[in-house]
C-alpha cells in the first residue's frame, strides 16, 4: 500500500498494507465496534445492578438478609473493577483496525514494549467514547432493574433517577462531540486514501533513493523507527524526510529505493499529493541488525524484540510443535466448554431459579468457550479465512475464563449463605466441590488458551494452506512484499505457493 508524505511526516508514522488487507480491516471495523460496545454494555449493566441492589436493599440479589456492610462494600468495588476491566480490555482490537484502515498512526504511551500505534486525530478516542456510552447505558439499565426489584421509597427513587440522568448527560457531553470529530476525521482520511490511489494510478512516476537512515532509538509495535532522507532521481531533483518503521529483518538502509508518484512536479507537490511506496526490501542478516531489536524489559518484562514477525518464523522453521499445541488447545477448549456447561447445570440444581443471574453468567461463559473452540478448529479447516479475517481469539477466551471464575465465586458465596447452618459435607457439599474444581479448570483453560493463541495460529494456518496446495514453502521476502504492497506479489504467492496474506499477519 502506498502512503503520502503527510502520513509519513512527524508526528505521524505510515502503516502501509496491501489494498486487500486494508479492505478486510475496514469491513471488520463495524463488527469490532459492536463487540466492544456490547461487552461494555453488559459489564456496566451487571456491575451497577448488583452494586445498586446491594446498596439499596442491603442484600445480594436472591440472598435475602445475608450480607453485612463489609461484604456489600467489597462486592460493589469488585463489580465495578471487573466491569471497567472488561470495558478497557482488548481496546487494541479496534484501534489497530482503525490504524490500518487509515494507513497511518501516531505514537501512544511508551511501555516496556515500545510505543503502541494509535489512530490519528479525532479517531484516537473513538473506541473509548463508544465503550463509555455503552457502559453508561448498561449502568442505567442495571440501576433501573435494581430500583424496580428493591422498590425503595419514592424520595430515594427520585434521587437515584436524578443521579442517573446527570451522569448520562455528562457522559454524552464528553463522548458525542468526540464521536462527531471522529466521523469527520474518518471521512477525511478515506478521501485522502482515494486521492492517493488515484495519484498512484495516473500520476507522474519517479524513484527516490535513501540517502541516510537514522535510527531514532524508539520502537512502534516492536518495529524500529527510522527517519529517512530521500532524494528523487530524474531531471528534477528533490530531497525530503519521512518516518518509517519495519521489522529489523527489513530495516531500511542507505541505497534502498522508493517509488514516487506526484500529480505534477515533485518540488511543487503538496504533502498529500506526493505518494510513496517502498520497493521490495531484501532481508538483512540477524547479526547486522541486532542493535535494532527492542531491548529486554528486564526479569519481569518482555524478551528482546523480535527479528521478524511470527508468520516469517512459521514459514522457515519446523511447525510440528505448533500443530501439537493447536491440537491440545482444541481439546482443552472443548473440555472447558463441557465443564462450564456442567457447572451451569449444577448451579441450577443447587439453587434453582433464585440464582438466575448466576446461571446466566455461566451460560455466557459456556457460549464463549464454545465459540472459542469453533474458532480454534477453523484454523485447520479454513486457514485462508482465518488469515484473511484476522479476528482475534483473545476475547472469547477471556470471557470464558472470567465467567467461569465469577461462577465459582457465585456458587461458593451462595452455598455459604444458603447452607450456613449445614456446614457438614453432604450431597450438596460434594456437588459444590465438583463445581468448584470444574470452574477452576475452566478458568485456567480459558486463560491458557487466551494467552497462547498467538504462538500457533500462523504456523498451523500457513502449513495447512501449503499442504492443501501441495506447494513448497514460500520465500519470506515475497510474503512480506505481498502483505505490504499487494499485487502482483500477492497473485504470484497464491498461484505458486497456495498462500494468501491477510490481517492476521499484522499481529
Amino acid at each position: 500500500m502506498t502512503f503520502s508524505l503527510s502520513q509519513a511526516s512527524a508526528p505521524h508514522h505510515p502503516r502501509p498494507v496491501a489494498s486487500a488487507v486494508r479492505q478486510s480491516m475496514r469491513r471488520s471495523l463495524p463488527r469490532r465496534f459492536i463487540v466492544a460496545a456490547f461487552t461494555a454494555f453488559l459489564g456496566g449493566a451487571f456491575a451497577f445492578w448488583v452494586t445498586c441492589h446491594i446498596s439499596i436493599a442491603g442484600e445480594i440479589p436472591g440472598i435475602a438478609g445475608k450480607a453485612d456492610t463489609v461484604i456489600r462494600a467489597e462486592s460493589a468495588v469488585a463489580g465495578l473493577c471487573v466491569a471497567l476491566f472488561v470495558m478497557v480490555f482488548e481496546n487494541r482490537a479496534v484501534t489497530e483496525c482503525l490504524v490500518y484502515s487509515t494507513g497511518y498512526a501516531v505514537t501512544g504511551a511508551r511501555t516496556v514494549s515500545g510505543h503502541h500505534p494509535l489512530p490519528p486525530g479525532g479517531l484516537k478516542r473513538s473506541a473509548l467514547c463508544v465503550r463509555l456510552l455503552a457502559f453508561a447505558l448498561g449502568g442505567t439499565l442495571g440501576i433501573s432493574v435494581a430500583v424496580l426489584w428493591a422498590a425503595p421509597p419514592l424520595p430515594e427513587t427520585l434521587l437515584i433517577a436524578a443521579a442517573i440522568v446527570a451522569v448520562d448527560l455528562l457522559v454524552a457531553r464528553f463522548a458525542l462531540p468526540r464521536l462527531r470529530a471522529a466521523r469527520e476525521q474518518w471521512r477525511a482520511d478515506q478521501l485522502r486514501l482515494a486521492r492517493i490511489d488515484a495519484i498512484r494510478s495516473h500520476g507522474v512516476h519517479t524513484t527516490a533513493t535513501v540517502q541516510e537512515a537514522r535510527f531514532l532509538r524508539s520502537w512502534l509495535d516492536d518495529q524500529p523507527v527510522f527517519e529517512l532522507t530521500l532524494r528523487t532521481s530524474g531531471p528534477e531533483v528533490s530531497t525530503f524526510n519521512i518516518r518509517y518503521a519495519d521489522y529489523p529483518r527489513w530495516a531500511p538502509q542507505q541505497g534502498d529505493e522508493f517509488d514516487v508518484w506526484t500529480d505534477g512536479a515533485v518540488s511543487d507537490a503538496d504533502a498529500d499529493e506526493l505518494v510513496l511506496e517502498r520497493r521490495r526490501a531484501p532481508s538483512r542478516p540477524a547479526g547486522d541488525v541486532k542493535h535494532l531489536r527492542r531491548p529486554s524489559g528486564g526479569s519481569d518484562g518482555p524478551d528482546t524484540g523480535p527479528y521478524e514477525p511470527t508468520w516469517a518464523t512459521a514459514i522457515e522453521r519446523n511447525t510440528s510443535r505448533a500443530r501439537i499445541l493447536h491440537l491440545v488447545s482444541c481439546v482443552l477448549a472443548g473440555l472447558a466448554t463441557l465443564a462450564t456447561l456442567a457447572l451451569s447445570l449444577i448451579a441450577w440444581m443447587l439453587f434453582g431459579p433464585s440464582r438466575w443471574w448466576l446461571v446466566l453468567l455461566l451460560a455466557v461463559g459456556c457460549i464463549s468457550a464454545l465459540f472459542m473452540t469453533c474458532r480454534l478448529i477453523r484454523i485447520r479447516i479454513r486457514p485462508r479465512r482465518v488469515v484473511s479475517a484476522g479476528a482475534p481469539l483473545g476475547m472469547p477466551g477471556l470471557v470464558a475464563a472470567f465467567a467461569a471464575f465469577a461462577g465459582l465465586f457465585g456458587i461458593v458465596f451462595s452455598w455459604v449463605f444458603v447452607f450456613a447452618d449445614e456446614l457438614a459435607l453432604g450431597p450438596e457439599g460434594r456437588l459444590v466441590g465438583i463445581a468448584a474444581m470444574l470452574c477452576l479448570f475452566s478458568a485456567a483453560v480459558g486463560f491458557i488458551i487466551e494467552l497462547g493463541t498467538a504462538g500457533f495460529v500462523m504456523p498451523v494456518a500457513l502449513t495447512a494452506m501449503r499442504r492443501a496446495a501441495r506447494a513448497p514453502a514460500a520465500p519470506v521476502d515475497l510474503v512480506h512484499r505481498a502483505l505490504y504492497a499487494g499485487e502482483p506479489a500477492a497473485a504470484r504467492l497464491e498461484h505458486d505457493y497456495g498462500i494468501v496474506v491477510g490481517a492476521a499477519m499484522l499481529r
